[in-house]
């Protein structure tokens, strides 16, 4: 296993897992029961810096996908102590969604064709 992580603000959080093997992997989040249709949700995370005021970056989850504090903190801790996702937790594979989502566009060969300023367009 490579990790477990959670993101998340305001009483609503993501929490994900991944597991590594050679060049693949296996992707998770936690989800729960959403007894019918899974609505799409949002789950907002902010970066904080010095030098930086605070921002909210987006991150599109369904909402069986939304947990709380105590679940980031169960998931986390078992984690750290054990090396293994927590089994009291359902967590949804979402491999191929993480595969597609990281995907290169059809026409992109993979090679660098400039280097810019970051903010440069």
């Amino acid at each position: 296993m490579a990790y477990t992580q959670a993101a998340g603000t305001d009483g609503r959080y993501v929490i994900e897992s991944r597991t590594k093997f050679g060049e693949g992997f296996q992707h998770f989040r936690v989800a729960h029961d959403s007894g019918g249709e899974d609505a799409p949700a949002v789950i907002r995370y902010r970066q904080k810096c010095v030098r930086h005021p605070p921002r909210s970056s987006p991150l599109h989850v369904r909402e069986s996908e939304v947990c709380t504090f105590a679940e980031v903190g169960r998931a986390i801790l078992t984690f750290a102590a054990t090396g293994r996702r927590d089994e009291t937790l359902f967590w949804r594979d979402v491999t191929a969604q993480m595969v597609k989502d990281f995907a290169r566009p059809p026409d992109d060969d993979g090679e660098i064709k400039a280097i810019t300023p970051k903010g440069a367009d």
